[in-house]
């Protein structure tokens, strides 16, 4: 137990040190990379403690619920990532290359591994309430990182820049629509139910848009 403590003390410091430098300290309190690996690893704790069952703290194990530990780790995600390491919020500019910057690991990579849960849970609990949990947070943390790269895509590395065209609501729609498309295919391909009618939001959302926003703009 006290090595495990040590060896996620260690992470820790080492995500630190790699976004602030030696100071561990710098404009922003965390960098969306560094979140993106915080709300990583709150999934990965969720799933164990999923198998588990429990929590072990000092002379006793603590039960905790599945729904428990999809409501930490989701929230985790929501709180980092998606509020104080935004970079809608915070103004830093994405780091890396297109589709492949800080965004896939502050975004993306957590996504994946709360889709990963909602599978496990999927298979191996009774009740739908913590799959539905994970699903969500996988879906919106997939569209959040989609919606990024194509801002990205259309006015660089700083997302807060003036700057916005008819192209780039166009491009909005087109991203909901694949994804809607996206997530239709994968609910057939794993039978879930839920996909499908997720994907029915997405795309009646891209709809929506489409008619309200996009061809309001249309002259003649």
């Amino acid at each position: 137990r006290t090595a495990l403590v040590g060896w996620a003390l260690g992470v820790s410091l080492l995500l630190r040190h790699g976004s602030h430098g030696p100071l561990l300290a710098s404009d922003v309190p965390v960098t969306l990379a560094e979140a993106g690996f915080y709300a990583a690893f709150g999934f990965i704790a969720a799933i164990v403690v999923m198998i588990t069952g429990s929590v072990r703290l000092p002379r006793r194990s603590v039960p905790v619920s599945p729904e428990w530990a999809a409501f930490g780790s989701c929230g985790l995600f929501a709180l980092l990532p998606g509020l104080i390491a935004n970079p809608l919020v915070t103004g830093q500019p994405l780091a890396g290359v297109l589709l492949l910057d800080n965004a896939a690991i502050g975004y993306l990579l957590p996504a994946l591994l709360a889709f990963s849960a909602a599978r496990w849970a999927r298979e191996y609990l009774a009740g739908a309430g913590a799959r539905r949990i994970f699903g969500i947070t996988a879906i919106i943390g997939g569209l959040a990182y989609l919606l990024i790269e194509v801002r990205r895509g259309f006015v660089g590395p700083d997302l807060l820049v003036d700057a916005g065209s008819a192209a780039e609501l166009y491009a909005y729609s087109a991203a909901l629509l694949l994804y809607g498309v996206a997530l239709l295919a994968l609910g057939f391909r794993l039978q879930s139910k839920d996909l499908r009618l997720a994907s029915l939001g997405v795309v009646t959302i891209a709809i929506c848009k489409a008619f309200l926003i996009d061809m309001s703009g249309l002259e003649g």
